[in-house]
Protein backbone atom coordinates (compact mmCIF):
# COMPACT_ATOMS: atom_id res chain seq x y z
CA UNK A 1 0.00 0.00 0.00
CA UNK A 2 1.43 3.35 1.24
CA UNK A 3 4.64 4.53 3.13
CA UNK A 4 3.73 5.95 6.44
CA UNK A 5 1.52 8.72 6.37
CA UNK A 6 0.99 12.21 6.80
CA UNK A 7 -2.06 13.77 8.66
CA UNK A 8 -4.33 14.89 5.40
CA UNK A 9 -5.10 17.82 5.16
CA UNK A 10 -8.86 17.46 3.12
CA UNK A 11 -11.08 14.85 2.91
CA UNK A 12 -10.51 14.84 -1.04
CA UNK A 13 -6.32 13.41 0.22
CA UNK A 14 -7.65 11.15 1.51
CA UNK A 15 -10.23 9.61 -1.24
CA UNK A 16 -6.94 10.35 -3.63
CA UNK A 17 -5.11 8.19 -1.53
CA UNK A 18 -7.82 5.33 -0.95
CA UNK A 19 -8.20 5.53 -5.07
CA UNK A 20 -4.22 5.48 -5.17
CA UNK A 21 -4.07 2.14 -3.58
CA UNK A 22 -7.36 0.77 -5.31
CA UNK A 23 -5.76 0.97 -8.93
CA UNK A 24 -2.59 -0.54 -7.69
CA UNK A 25 -4.12 -3.80 -6.79
CA UNK A 26 -5.85 -6.18 -9.06
CA UNK A 27 -9.17 -6.17 -7.90
CA UNK A 28 -10.44 -3.04 -8.94
CA UNK A 29 -11.17 -2.51 -12.50
CA UNK A 30 -12.00 0.77 -12.40
CA UNK A 31 -12.38 4.28 -9.47
CA UNK A 32 -14.24 7.50 -9.49
CA UNK A 33 -13.99 10.06 -6.90
CA UNK A 34 -17.06 11.25 -6.30
CA UNK A 35 -16.08 14.55 -4.85
CA UNK A 36 -19.93 16.69 -4.69
CA UNK A 37 -21.00 13.33 -2.32
CA UNK A 38 -17.91 12.17 -0.60
CA UNK A 39 -17.21 8.93 -2.19
CA UNK A 40 -15.82 6.47 -4.18
CA UNK A 41 -17.41 4.29 -6.40
CA UNK A 42 -15.59 0.95 -6.97
CA UNK A 43 -15.81 -1.90 -9.67
CA UNK A 44 -14.68 -5.20 -10.13
CA UNK A 45 -16.36 -5.62 -13.34
CA UNK A 46 -17.58 -2.96 -15.77
CA UNK A 47 -21.08 -4.70 -15.94
CA UNK A 48 -22.17 -4.35 -12.23
CA UNK A 49 -23.10 -1.53 -10.25
CA UNK A 50 -20.20 -0.26 -7.86
CA UNK A 51 -19.60 -0.47 -4.89
CA UNK A 52 -19.75 2.95 -3.07
CA UNK A 53 -17.11 3.32 -0.04
CA UNK A 54 -17.22 6.65 2.25
CA UNK A 55 -14.07 7.95 3.60
CA UNK A 56 -15.05 10.30 6.89
CA UNK A 57 -14.12 7.11 9.20
CA UNK A 58 -10.79 6.62 7.46
CA UNK A 59 -10.13 10.18 7.43
CA UNK A 60 -10.71 10.86 11.18
CA UNK A 61 -8.67 7.92 12.31
CA UNK A 62 -5.87 8.93 9.69
CA UNK A 63 -6.03 12.53 11.70
CA UNK A 64 -6.41 10.92 15.22
CA UNK A 65 -3.41 8.90 14.79
CA UNK A 66 -0.39 9.78 16.77
CA UNK A 67 2.23 8.26 14.33
CA UNK A 68 2.94 7.58 10.42
CA UNK A 69 3.20 4.21 10.72
CA UNK A 70 -0.39 3.80 13.15
CA UNK A 71 -1.81 5.77 10.21
CA UNK A 72 -0.24 3.15 7.78
CA UNK A 73 -1.74 0.16 9.78
CA UNK A 74 -5.34 2.13 9.81
CA UNK A 75 -5.22 2.51 5.87
CA UNK A 76 -4.17 -1.11 4.61
CA UNK A 77 -6.94 -2.28 7.01
CA UNK A 78 -9.44 -0.15 5.79
CA UNK A 79 -8.19 -0.81 2.38
CA UNK A 80 -7.94 -4.73 2.93
CA UNK A 81 -11.53 -4.46 4.41
CA UNK A 82 -12.87 -2.77 1.48
CA UNK A 83 -11.17 -5.08 -1.07
CA UNK A 84 -13.16 -7.82 0.85
CA UNK A 85 -16.18 -6.57 1.11
CA UNK A 86 -15.87 -5.65 -2.88
CA UNK A 87 -14.77 -9.64 -4.02
CA UNK A 88 -17.66 -11.20 -1.80
CA UNK A 89 -19.75 -8.88 -3.75
CA UNK A 90 -22.92 -6.56 -2.39
CA UNK A 91 -23.66 -8.03 0.87
CA UNK A 92 -27.36 -8.04 2.25
CA UNK A 93 -28.47 -6.40 4.90
CA UNK A 94 -29.55 -7.59 8.26
CA UNK A 95 -31.20 -7.09 11.62
CA UNK A 96 -27.84 -6.52 13.02
CA UNK A 97 -27.66 -3.46 10.61
CA UNK A 98 -30.14 -1.62 12.76
CA UNK A 99 -28.36 -1.05 15.50
CA UNK A 100 -25.61 1.42 13.57
CA UNK A 101 -28.11 3.47 11.49
CA UNK A 102 -28.06 6.85 12.83
CA UNK A 103 -29.41 10.40 11.45
CA UNK A 104 -27.50 12.72 10.02
CA UNK A 105 -28.07 16.31 8.49
CA UNK A 106 -27.42 17.13 4.75
CA UNK A 107 -27.69 20.56 2.28
CA UNK A 108 -31.05 19.30 0.63
CA UNK A 109 -29.00 19.92 -2.47
CA UNK A 110 -27.42 15.96 -1.74
CA UNK A 111 -30.92 14.58 -1.66
CA UNK A 112 -32.21 15.57 -4.86
CA UNK A 113 -28.47 14.84 -6.76
CA UNK A 114 -29.48 11.58 -7.85
CA UNK A 115 -27.15 11.36 -11.30
CA UNK A 116 -25.45 8.05 -9.55
CA UNK A 117 -28.58 6.45 -8.04
CA UNK A 118 -30.19 3.19 -9.74
CA UNK A 119 -33.76 4.12 -10.66
CA UNK A 120 -36.43 3.88 -8.45
CA UNK A 121 -33.52 4.28 -5.32
CA UNK A 122 -33.57 7.13 -3.30
CA UNK A 123 -31.94 8.35 -0.40
CA UNK A 124 -33.95 7.60 2.99
CA UNK A 125 -35.01 10.59 4.53
CA UNK A 126 -37.20 12.43 7.18
CA UNK A 127 -38.31 15.86 7.55
CA UNK A 128 -36.70 18.64 5.84
CA UNK A 129 -35.74 21.55 7.91
CA UNK A 130 -34.60 24.80 6.54
CA UNK A 131 -32.35 24.08 4.03
CA UNK A 132 -31.22 20.84 4.87
CA UNK A 133 -33.09 17.22 5.35
CA UNK A 134 -32.45 14.14 7.60
CA UNK A 135 -30.90 11.01 5.89
CA UNK A 136 -30.00 8.06 7.67
CA UNK A 137 -26.33 6.33 7.62
CA UNK A 138 -25.28 2.63 8.58
CA UNK A 139 -22.20 2.97 10.24
CA UNK A 140 -19.88 -0.09 10.79
CA UNK A 141 -16.92 1.73 12.02
CA UNK A 142 -14.90 0.89 8.44
CA UNK A 143 -16.83 3.32 6.34
CA UNK A 144 -20.35 5.17 6.51
CA UNK A 145 -23.13 4.00 4.02
CA UNK A 146 -26.47 6.04 3.58
CA UNK A 147 -29.44 4.53 3.68
CA UNK A 148 -31.61 4.48 0.79
CA UNK A 149 -35.25 2.90 -0.09
CA UNK A 150 -34.37 -0.30 -1.29
CA UNK A 151 -32.26 -1.08 1.96
CA UNK A 152 -35.36 -0.12 4.18
CA UNK A 153 -37.40 -2.44 1.85
CA UNK A 154 -34.42 -5.26 2.75
CA UNK A 155 -35.09 -4.69 6.40
CA UNK A 156 -38.37 -4.07 6.74
CA UNK A 157 -38.35 -0.62 7.82
CA UNK A 158 -41.16 2.14 7.60
CA UNK A 159 -40.28 5.64 7.68
CA UNK A 160 -41.77 5.77 11.56
CA UNK A 161 -39.94 3.10 12.71
CA UNK A 162 -36.83 3.71 11.14
CA UNK A 163 -36.89 6.94 12.91
CA UNK A 164 -37.34 5.15 16.46
CA UNK A 165 -34.54 3.34 15.77
CA UNK A 166 -32.14 5.77 14.69
CA UNK A 167 -33.24 8.10 17.27
CA UNK A 168 -32.28 5.71 19.85
CA UNK A 169 -29.24 4.58 18.67
CA UNK A 170 -28.36 8.41 18.68
CA UNK A 171 -29.21 8.99 22.30
CA UNK A 172 -26.47 6.00 22.75
CA UNK A 173 -24.05 7.83 21.14
CA UNK A 174 -24.88 11.27 22.18
CA UNK A 175 -24.01 10.37 25.52
CA UNK A 176 -20.17 11.38 24.97
CA UNK A 177 -21.04 14.62 23.43
CA UNK A 178 -20.03 17.70 25.60
CA UNK A 179 -21.07 21.31 25.46
CA UNK A 180 -17.87 24.03 25.55
CA UNK A 181 -18.12 27.60 25.41
CA UNK A 182 -19.46 30.83 27.35
CA UNK A 183 -22.47 32.27 26.19
CA UNK A 184 -21.48 30.71 22.38
CA UNK A 185 -21.52 27.17 22.96
CA UNK A 186 -20.41 24.62 21.08
CA UNK A 187 -21.28 20.67 20.61
CA UNK A 188 -18.24 18.41 20.81
CA UNK A 189 -18.42 14.67 19.92
CA UNK A 190 -16.15 13.03 17.32
CA UNK A 191 -16.39 15.23 13.97
CA UNK A 192 -19.33 13.31 12.38
CA UNK A 193 -21.85 13.25 14.28
CA UNK A 194 -21.99 16.74 16.13
CA UNK A 195 -24.70 17.98 13.17
CA UNK A 196 -26.93 14.76 14.39
CA UNK A 197 -27.82 16.17 17.55
CA UNK A 198 -29.91 19.28 15.72
CA UNK A 199 -32.12 16.16 15.24
CA UNK A 200 -32.04 15.19 19.44
CA UNK A 201 -35.01 16.98 20.62
CA UNK A 202 -34.47 16.10 24.16
CA UNK A 203 -31.27 17.76 23.89
CA UNK A 204 -32.60 20.75 23.33
CA UNK A 205 -35.71 20.55 25.42
CA UNK A 206 -32.84 20.35 28.15
CA UNK A 207 -31.12 23.91 26.89
CA UNK A 208 -34.01 25.63 26.02
CA UNK A 209 -34.82 24.87 30.20
CA UNK A 210 -31.52 27.18 30.69
CA UNK A 211 -31.90 29.90 27.70
CA UNK A 212 -35.46 31.97 26.52
CA UNK A 213 -34.46 31.61 23.02
CA UNK A 214 -32.25 28.86 21.38
CA UNK A 215 -30.97 29.85 18.40
CA UNK A 216 -28.58 27.74 16.48
CA UNK A 217 -26.55 27.38 13.50
CA UNK A 218 -25.29 24.17 11.68
CA UNK A 219 -23.25 25.74 9.03
CA UNK A 220 -20.89 22.46 8.96
CA UNK A 221 -21.33 18.74 9.77
CA UNK A 222 -18.95 18.84 12.91
CA UNK A 223 -19.82 22.43 14.27
CA UNK A 224 -23.35 22.92 16.13
CA UNK A 225 -22.78 26.78 17.97
CA UNK A 226 -26.27 28.06 20.06
CA UNK A 227 -26.79 31.05 22.09
CA UNK A 228 -29.36 32.34 24.15
CA UNK A 229 -31.78 34.63 21.94
CA UNK A 230 -32.32 37.50 25.13
CA UNK A 231 -28.33 38.16 24.41
CA UNK A 232 -28.90 41.65 21.83
CA UNK A 233 -25.72 40.11 20.85
CA UNK A 234 -26.11 36.42 19.71
CA UNK A 235 -28.47 36.76 16.59
CA UNK A 236 -25.74 38.43 15.07
CA UNK A 237 -22.71 36.33 16.20
CA UNK A 238 -24.11 33.33 15.20
CA UNK A 239 -24.84 34.94 11.82
CA UNK A 240 -21.05 35.76 11.67
CA UNK A 241 -20.64 31.89 12.49
CA UNK A 242 -22.59 31.11 9.27
CA UNK A 243 -21.29 33.30 7.13
CA UNK A 244 -17.63 32.37 7.86
CA UNK A 245 -17.97 28.63 8.20
CA UNK A 246 -20.53 27.31 5.92
CA UNK A 247 -18.76 28.42 2.72
CA UNK A 248 -15.49 27.65 3.93
CA UNK A 249 -16.16 24.24 5.43
CA UNK A 250 -15.19 21.13 3.14
CA UNK A 251 -18.52 19.31 4.97
CA UNK A 252 -20.56 22.36 4.51
CA UNK A 253 -24.61 21.70 6.04
CA UNK A 254 -26.58 25.30 6.51
CA UNK A 255 -26.72 28.89 6.19
CA UNK A 256 -29.86 29.63 8.39
CA UNK A 257 -30.11 30.49 11.27
CA UNK A 258 -32.77 28.10 13.85
CA UNK A 259 -35.21 28.80 16.91
CA UNK A 260 -36.17 26.06 18.71
CA UNK A 261 -39.95 26.91 19.38
CA UNK A 262 -42.51 24.41 21.15
CA UNK A 263 -40.37 21.16 20.72
CA UNK A 264 -39.17 21.87 17.17
CA UNK A 265 -36.51 23.93 15.12
CA UNK A 266 -38.09 27.32 12.78
CA UNK A 267 -35.62 29.17 10.85
CA UNK A 268 -35.47 32.50 11.07
CA UNK A 269 -35.83 34.83 7.57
Amino acid sequence: MLADLDRPDTLDETMQWMADAFEATEDVTSVEIDTANERLLLRIDAEEEPLISYPHNLHQLLGNAETGQERQEFFDFHILAILETLQAGDMALTVQDLSRIYPVIRHVSMRHNTDLLEPDNEYAHGRTMGDTDILYVIDDEMSVKYLMTHDMATLGLTNRKLQEIARGNLALKLENITVEGDGLYMLVLDGFYESSAVTYAPFWEDMSAYMDRVLMAVPARDLVVFADGANPQAERVLRDVIRDFSTKSAYPVSEQLYLWDDGEWETLP
